[in-house]
């Protein structure tokens, strides 16, 4: 298997499609014949330049057509795409690129045609991303110098530290989890894999790899217009963020009950998942679903066993961007409320703290770049093993289940250590409660449940306070909640208090609601 021969297994293919619909609509359709043809006049662009093999080419851009061609154009000539965040598109200047190409020594930069016309770059070697009349400088003077076989492309995963890391993939890495994809789910020439999430994100590079590789129908859409794309298109598979699945259970849970008030048990008891319209849920995804994938945060597990009683498989997994997949649920192999069992034998061990180090042939990243020499040895830890920072327990069966994030355990001031995500989980079994993040005062010692809602009034706080008094009488006496903080404010990427991979911003959380109280929250003290 090599992953540099895309392009010749696509060629002759007139029956799957790519589609890339943009936030106004547009939309461009291509069957992977003109794809092909497509990739093709970039590659020949590239061979009459004054490109190498191994060198760095940016791209920047929102999800395009054009962005797909010259990522598959550029992997087959052995460059080394250089992905910057989609987010950074209304930060970058010219001076700025100036300072990329020195910092990283980046060839060639191919940016949206509204940046590049922004900036107006009087530089032969900054291209807008088209696929026509394309001239690439003949006289390329910055060369990466160095050559790895294997290295495919450097990409920024944003992590909670608030500083991108840089990340090395790996060619091998790509098309071992590919392999292994293909083997557990199946790409079919029948299916249309739906994305909404950015390019520049690796996981959804893997998802077009994937279906032009094995040859299956692609299509990519703004998430403003998820919810008419997911009908007018039919999907039959998705990977998409909790958030995601949670939204659309909403959706139809507010149908089903559109005089649902916020008073007595069901409000304050955990949900009562059958009372959603599960016809509406099917129809809201098109009605066409094979199965659907989630992870990248933990997701309700009353969620996912909604999902699975409307006969919609969602499939709960587990990866870091570091390595890959981990582990997954998968057909014939399924435990709610478990992240599933290994994408490969013995591909995992745990630490005497229970963190989960992975160890396999070929990870998807083989180290990182633009990033403290420290994160380096605390994450490669030697011998082609990856340390993930994640605390589990692997249960007979071989079914991993996540406990915690190691930097995020609370100590407390008797020494005490527990996960604060066992509270989390506790919390979310009410539906009242949108989101919680439960984590620790510095100044006080206090522990500190944050609580999303909808609206916040006297009736819903006393709901909450009757939710806290109740979770706390099972739990130990050092894990109990001193005080709650309700918040109504949406929980998003924009606001920070969502990463831009949709994981919760501990981080964040306490700095707008403990330390700087940016959106007044309303408190409670337990007792």
């Amino acid at each position: 298997m090599n992953i540099e021969t895309i392009l010749s297994r696509i060629k002759n293919n007139s029956t799957n499609t790519v589609c890339v619909i943009d936030a106004d609509g547009r939309e461009i359709m291509r069957c992977f014949s003109e794809v092909a043809a497509d990739i093709e006049k970039i590659i020949a662009e590239i061979e009459k330049s004054g490109l190498q093999k191994g060198d760095r080419v940016a791209m920047c851009s929102a999800n395009t057509y054009e962005w797909i061609v010259w990522d598959i154009a550029l992997l087959v000539s052995g460059m080394v795409s250089f992905m910057l965040p989609e987010e950074q598109l209304e930060q970058i200047t010219f001076e700025t690129v100036l300072a990329l190409q020195e910092k990283h020594r980046i060839s060639l930069f191919v940016l949206s045609p509204s940046l590049f016309e922004a900036l107006s770059p009087q530089n032969d070697n900054v291209l807008p991303m088209a696929i026509e009349n394309v001239h690439i400088n003949a006289h390329i003077k910055m060369h990466c110098g160095i050559h790895s076989e294997d290295l495919m492309s450097c990409i920024y995963s944003s992590g909670t530290t608030g500083r991108p890391k840089g990340l090395l993939i790996s060619k091998h890495g790509l098309m071992n989890l590919l392999y292994h994809y293909n083997k557990t789910f199946g790409i079919y020439n029948t299916d249309l894999f739906l994305t909404f999430l950015p390019f520049s994100g690796q996981q959804q590079r893997n998802a077009y790899y994937g279906c032009l590789y094995y040859g299956c129908s692609f299509i990519s859409v703004p998430h403003s217009r998820i919810f008419q794309v997911l009908k007018e298109k039919k999907p039959t598979c998705m990977i998409a963020p909790p958030v995601f699945y949670e939204t659309i259970y909403k959706i139809a849970a507010n149908h089903a009950r559109p005089n649902a008030n916020r008073s007595g048990q069901d409000a304050v008891g955990p949900n009562n998942t059958e009372q959603c319209d599960g016809a509406r849920l099917t129809n809201i995804f098109g009605g066409n679903i094979r199965y659907l994938i989630t992870g990248m945060a933990p997701i309700n597990r009353l969620i996912l066993e909604y999902y699975w009683q409307q006969n919609i498989a969602l499939y709960e997994a587990y990866g870091i961007n570091e390595s890959g997949i981990v582990t997954w649920n998968c057909p014939g192999n399924v435990k709610l409320g478990s992240q599933g069992r290994l994408t490969e034998e013995n591909s995992i061990r745990l630490a005497h703290d229970g963190e989960v180090i992975v160890a396999r042939q070929y990870p998807l990243s083989i180290g990182y770049f633009d990033s403290p020499e420290q994160d380096q040895e605390n994450t490669f830890i030697g011998s082609g093993e990856v340390a993930t920072g994640d605390i589990a327990e692997i249960d007979e069966k071989g079914f991993l289940t996540l406990i915690g994030r190691k930097k995020a355990i609370i100590v407390t001031k008797q020494g005490k250590k527990f996960h604060p995500e066992e509270i989390e989980k506790k919390l979310s079994e009410f539906k009242c409660i949108e989101k919680s993040v439960v984590v620790s005062d510095d100044t006080s010692s206090e522990i500190i449940a944050i609580l999303k809602v909808s609206t916040y009034d006297d009736i819903m706080h006393n709901q909450l306070a009757k939710i806290v008094s109740t979770i706390n009488v099972t739990l130990s006496d050092y894990m109990k909640i001193d005080r709650f903080i309700a918040i109504d404010c949406p929980v998003t990427r924009e606001n920070g208090l969502l990463t831009h991979s949709m994981k919760i911003n501990r981080r964040q959380f306490v700095e707008q609601f403990i330390l700087k109280s940016v959106s007044p929250p309303k408190e409670h003290a337990n007792g």
